[in-house]
């Protein structure tokens, strides 16, 4: 039902619910549209409010304001819960880590040097970033309720739609 990247996305799959495939055929496609992503913001409001939690709050704040909950174009509709990159574009070293870097400054001719020439590499190194997983952890520990609150949600359109 999702795919893993520095985000999580939802895609609606009704395989196994014959009878919710066949209420949603029965509607226009803008309004089935609207339908599925009616019920899916809420599902992934969840898998959204967890991931803020989780998220490290850092000097500035920005990595655990960026994450925000999108819908996308196409079919099936989708929403997604990912940073946004204009808040915060190192958001992909904080889902998955860098390794070992050092300091280094561009000097005449376009070598290379290291900034502090006489350092030891220890004193070099900016260390490595350790991978969070934020969203790998913050899915694994709401997918099913994320999923359970879909269903639910999906009905509850597919009911007011039919009494209307």
């Amino acid at each position: 039902m999702s795919g893993i990247h520095a985000g999580v996305q939802l895609r609606v799959n009704l395989e196994g619910h014959h009878v919710l495939q066949a209420k949603l055929a029965l509607m226009p496609d803008k309004v089935r549209r609207k339908a599925v992503l009616k019920a899916l913001k809420p599902a992934m409001g969840i898998l959204r409010k967890r991931a803020r939690a989780m998220a490290p709050v850092g000097p500035t704040g920005n990595y655990k304001r960026s994450i925000i909950l999108k819908t996308l174009r196409g079919q099936p509709p989708a929403v997604s819960v990912y940073p946004t990159v204009k808040i915060a574009p190192h958001r992909w070293w904080m889902e998955y880590g860098t390794k070992a870097r050092t300091r280094w400054k561009k000097g005449i001719g376009g070598k290379f040097k290291y900034l502090e020439p006489n350092a030891t590499p220890e004193q070099r190194s900016t260390g490595a970033m350790p991978a969070q997983h934020i969203f790998r952890r913050a899915w694994a520990l709401t997918q099913s309720t994320v999923e359970k609150v879909a269903e639910e949600k999906l009905w509850q359109v597919i009911k007011t739609g039919a009494a209307r």
